[in-house]
């Protein structure tokens, strides 16, 4: 019983340190694999890498939009050298960081995220207002010596840039543009490439629905009919059938899509709590509340879209 006992509370501290070790080893690896492409490409790092690969993390991170912006902190100014997605502009010009994320980023000395309807960080987000951005995420990229000279931002149009698995990717991807940026002359980064134009017959907002089938595509036919009205829309399916992805691109292809995509679990909000998270509540209006009060989710919807999921539950 006693070394039945002994083993239980062991095992799981080998377990932790392989892991730790799988990880570092992975580190080493990835490292050296950019190392080697670094100085065997050298004069390939130009605009259009950092592009496609702000296209591929979009695809991979399941966010809408990806930039990397350089940053001079002696002049306190950041520059956007490559984004993905909608509304690409300001590429090349040199703007101050004063009372942006990347200013909290910075002072933080880690990955951020929030909200942009959040009442503390709302002057922050004020430049996203009316383009359907809900949340966004800035990673400091660090060269060798520990400094940040980069940010990576990821936007979305839903809560998902707060989550810990888009922190997690946006770290690795983080630490090996790190890698790459340290290596790279300043006027080479900015070195501006014309962008390629994809035409698509696709519903905008329905590019990420994979699917050939003539049911799949029959669905996407009626959900961008049922997208242009502004009246509830009810969805139905199993579990994993997609449901989420067929809302939030009926958000983005109808009237509400310049404003936030907000998803509520129905089934994981306890009943006497479902007012407040729906609703909100005022500071003061029962023990234990935050401070300043707390916006609901209705509230942070407004002008956009609420997807109220597992509602049936």
């Amino acid at each position: 019983m006693f070394f039945e006992i002994l083993s239980k509370l062991i095992a799981p501290s080998y377990v932790y340190a392989g892991v730790q070790l799988q990880h570092e080893f992975q580190t080493l690896g990835t490292s050296a694999l950019l190392q080697t492409i670094i100085s065997t490409v050298s004069d390939r790092f130009n605009y259009d890498f950092f592009n496609q690969y702000c296209t591929q993390l979009v695809l991979n991170a399941k966010v809408d939009r990806v930039g990397i912006f350089l940053i001079d902190q002696a002049s306190k100014q950041c520059c956007k050298i490559a984004e993905t997605g909608e509304n690409v502009e300001r590429l090349g010009k040199w703007t101050s960081l004063s009372n942006t994320g990347i200013e909290q980023m910075i002072k933080s000395k880690g990955i951020i995220a929030f909200n942009i309807a959040d009442l503390s960080f709302q002057s922050m987000g004020q430049d996203l207002v009316g383009q359907g951005i809900t949340a966004i995420l800035y990673a400091p990229i660090e060269n060798q010596a520990g400094e940040i000279i980069a940010a990576l931002t990821g936007l979305t149009s839903d809560e998902f840039a707060l989550s810990l698995a888009t922190a997690g990717t946006f770290k690795c991807a983080s630490d090996h543009l790190g890698i790459i940026l340290s290596n790279r002359p300043l006027d080479m980064l900015l070195e501006a490439a014309p962008q390629s134009v994809q035409v698509s017959t696709v519903p905008k907002g329905f590019e990420h629905i994979i699917g050939s089938s003539e049911v799949i595509q029959e669905t996407i036919r009626h959900a961008s009919v049922a997208a242009k009205y502004d009246f509830p829309i009810l969805i139905t399916g199993e579990t994993g059938t997609g449901k989420e992805l067929f809302a939030k691109a009926i958000h983005q292809f109808g009237p509400a899509s310049k404003g936030p995509f907000i998803v509520v679990n129905s089934a994981a909000i306890p009943a006497n709590l479902l007012e407040s998270e729906l609703f909100g509540y005022t500071e003061g209006a029962f023990t234990g509340g935050l401070k300043g009060g707390k916006r609901g989710k209705f509230l942070l919807a407004d002008e956009g879209t609420i997807f109220l999921d597992e509602i049936g539950e």
